[in-house]
Order: C-alpha cells, then structure tokens, then sequence
C-alpha cells in the first residue's frame, strides 16, 4: 500500500472537518466524532482503510494518534 501522502490534499481535508481543529466547534470534544472523521480522511487516502486493522492504521500516516 502507498504511503506518500499529498500535503495540500490532506491539509483541504481537515479545514473540512472543523471538530477537529475548531475548540469553538459543538463536536471538538467528541472523540467518537474525531475518530470517525479521521476514519473518512484516511479512506481519502487509502483504498480499504475502513478495513484495515487498528495496528495498521497507525502506520498508514499515523491517523489514529493526532486525536
């Protein structure tokens, strides 16, 4: 799997998401949102994602740690 990832695509693809940089946002503190959001960016990313295994997602651009 590929994982050079476009700067700029990604950098679009959280301004999206306002709950995941926005503190004055309703969802900023919803986790289960932030995860599901990171789940859709990822799917961006990479074909299959949203069935990759939890351990493997780590190492397709670390997603799940920048909660």
């Amino acid at each position: 799997m590929d994982t050079d990832i476009d700067t700029e695509l990604l950098i679009t693809e959280v301004q999206k998401k306002r709950n995941l940089w926005d503190a004055s946002n309703e969802s900023y503190k919803d986790r289960d949102l932030r995860i599901k959001v990171w789940e859709e960016i990822g799917a961006v990313f990479f074909r299959g994602f949203q069935e990759t295994e939890p351990k493997d997602k780590k190492q397709l651009g670390k997603f799940e740690v920048l909660f």
